[in-house]
């Protein structure tokens, strides 16, 4: 799903790619949603390292799969 004018046709790096005009909690709870096991229920966790943005916490959650926040390490001034 390209848009005229978005400088991307589908025979470069986008070919295999979608483009979603839409906010990022939105795309990612699509594309969780669209990647959601139906044959194992079990398969079900993500793992997610960044707890300062809500909206991809939403997501996961509003896809109807379960968060796990895997704590970040500091070192020195790097995460």
């Amino acid at each position: 799903a390209l848009r005229r004018g978005s400088g991307l046709d589908a025979k470069g790096p986008a070919a295999h790619g979608v483009l979603l005009p839409l906010c990022t909690g939105m795309s990612m709870a699509l594309f969780l949603g669209s990647i959601r096991p139906t044959s194992n229920p079990e398969k079900n966790i993500v793992l997610w390292s960044r707890i300062d943005q809500k909206s991809c916490f939403k997501a996961i959650l509003s896809a109807g799969l379960v968060c796990v926040v895997v704590p970040t390490k500091i070192e020195g001034d790097e995460v």
